[in-house]
């Protein structure tokens, strides 16, 4: 994630804006103050609250990992579809 200043960030805010959307960039902008905010393009964040959301859970979080350690091991079948 890189940082950049909020004069920085108003000057130039449609090459970011194309730089966030286009490659998927997350910045996080200073103010003078030292305020901080993420600027990310809606599908990163969209994608950030459905993994907090799938995790939230310690049932579906073992599930998940369980899922994962199989696909590791290649204890997994390839189903055709239709």
């Amino acid at each position: 994630m890189e940082s950049i200043d909020l004069s920085n960030f108003r000057r130039n805010l449609q090459e970011y804006m194309a730089d966030i959307n286009i490659n998927s960039k997350i910045y996080t902008v200073t103010s003078a103050s030292g305020d901080e905010i993420i600027v990310m393009s809606e599908s990163e964040f969209n994608s950030l609250i459905e993994t907090c959301y799938l995790l939230s859970s310690r049932a579906n979080r073992e599930i998940l990992y369980q899922a994962m350690d199989e696909l590791q091991q290649g204890d997994y079948e390839l189903e055709e579809i239709h």
